[in-house]
Parts: C-alpha cells; structure tokens; sequence
C-alpha cells in the first residue's frame, strides 16, 4: 500500500507473565485498522525466571493485525539493553516510528496513537510522554515522594544540561527512524535511565523533542525500579555529560511544546 507507514512498538519485558497478554490486548486495533499503519510488536524477554516467554510465545499466534516477534536475552541484562535490542530490531526491520512501551500496564497502551501521531505529523523527531502535563498523577495512584522526587530530578537535570523543560523520567517515547540513527543509542546505559539519556541525546543532537500528555496506572507490580541506584545513574549521565558525553550530530533546534 502506497503511503502505508511502518511502526515498531518495542516492549521489554521481565518477569511479565501476568501483565503482557493484558497491556498487549489494551491495544487499540480498531485504529490500525483504519489508520493506514502497519504495526509491529517486538517483545524483548529480558532473561526472565518465569514463564513471560511462553505468554509471549502464544501471543505471536494470536494477533492477525498485530504481528509479534519474540526477541530474548538468556540473562537479564537490564532495562536499556532490552530497549536497545528491540529498538536495533524494529529500525532494522524498516519501521518508519517506534514506540516504546511497558509491558506492566502503567503506560496506556491506548496512548499510542498520540504518540505516533506527533510523528506522523512532522510535529517532532522524539515524543516523551509526560505524566505531569496531564495533572492528577496523584489520583492515578502515583505516590507523593516518587512524584515530588522526579519533579526535582527534572530541574536538576535541565539545569545541569543546559535545557528547559524536558523530562527525563518517562518511559513512554516515540522515535523516528531518522532520530534513532542519528542517536548513538547502543553506546548508552544498560540500566534504567536509558530514557533519560536519550531524551538528552536527542536534544543535544538538535533533534525536535516533543512533551505530551499521558496517563499513567500506579499499583502492585508495576515498576521494579530502586530509587537509590536509580539515582546513582542520574548522577552518572550528569558526570558523563560534563565529560562531554551525549553529543551527537546536530540538525535542528531542540524544543518541546
């Protein structure tokens, strides 16, 4: 089909079994229907202990609309390093945009459309989802010191970069093609802050990085992430970014809107 745009929905997954059929079927498949896209899944088994590969397995059967490849690691290897190797996949299978999305279920997979749709529209080379523009993360079970904690780290860190008013703690993204290869995103962290390099990648690559408003679903099971050494890999990228890290090729002017 002529015009026919390819999308890559790249979902990294450890121990998922109970949640990825669920964030999977949340898909809205009525709009790829109509949409003119060709979507993609790409589920990245990070090494897990329980049995997110068999789930997987019987979803790459079931979806006629939505095709799913089954990519794994025999360890884990870590949050960025699934993203890594589901996002080399989707750009090598000739995707156009690629979407990340989690396989807990806190992103709303009813969401993607917005995301590809800033891409599709030319509105930008990146899109971050922002649990904050869309206000009431508190009532979406967010609790008050994770809140309070990543609305200072997001000041810290544009501050120390050099930007304005991006966030860096969001793991609801959207790529082009162009923007991925323009990012050196395998010489980035294997751990969790992998989005947030990215996010300052593409800004100090010039690239167009738009905010937009999310929703987000707080509850049992659906992060993993310790905040210490979390911490510990903000305060890293800040160092590496003063060693003149994150720099890539520049091309138009970083901006969110």
């Amino acid at each position: 089909m002529v015009g026919l745009d390819h999308i890559g929905i790249v979902m990294p997954a450890y121990n998922a079994e109970k949640s990825v059929c669920k964030t999977v079927e949340r898909l809205p498949l009525e709009w790829i229907e109509r949409s003119g896209c060709a979507p993609t899944l790409f589920v990245v088994n990070d090494g897990s202990t329980d049995g997110t590969a068999e789930v997987v397995a019987r979803l790459a059967g079931r979806h006629s609309v939505l095709p799913v490849v089954s990519l794994g690691h025999e360890r884990n290897r870590g949050y960025g390093a699934a993203l890594k190797t589901g996002l080399a996949a989707s750009v090598g299978s000739g995707n156009d945009f690629h979407v990340v999305l989690h396989s807990d279920g806190q992103y709303a997979p009813e969401e993607v459309p917005e995301m590809v749709g800033q891409l599709r529209g030319g509105l930008a080379d990146a899109v971050v989802g922002s649990k904050f523009l869309k206000g009431g993360v508190l009532r979406q079970g967010m609790p008050l010191l994770r809140a309070l904690g990543i609305r200072v780290l997001d000041r810290m860190e544009n501050l120390a970069f050099g930007l304005r008013g991006l966030e860096f703690h969001s793991g609801y993204t959207a790529w082009t093609t162009a923007a991925l290869e323009r990012i050196d995103f395998q010489s980035l962290t294997d751990g969790f802050h992998f989005d947030g390099e990215m996010v300052l990648s593409a800004a100090k690559s010039g690239l167009v990085v738009r905010l937009v408003p999310i929703s987000t679903r707080y509850g049992a099971g659906t992060s993993s992430l310790n905040p210490w050494p979390y911490l510990g890999e903000v305060v890293r990228t800040v160092v590496r970014y003063r060693r003149g890290r994150y720099w890539f090729q520049s091309r138009r002017g970083a901006s969110r809107s």
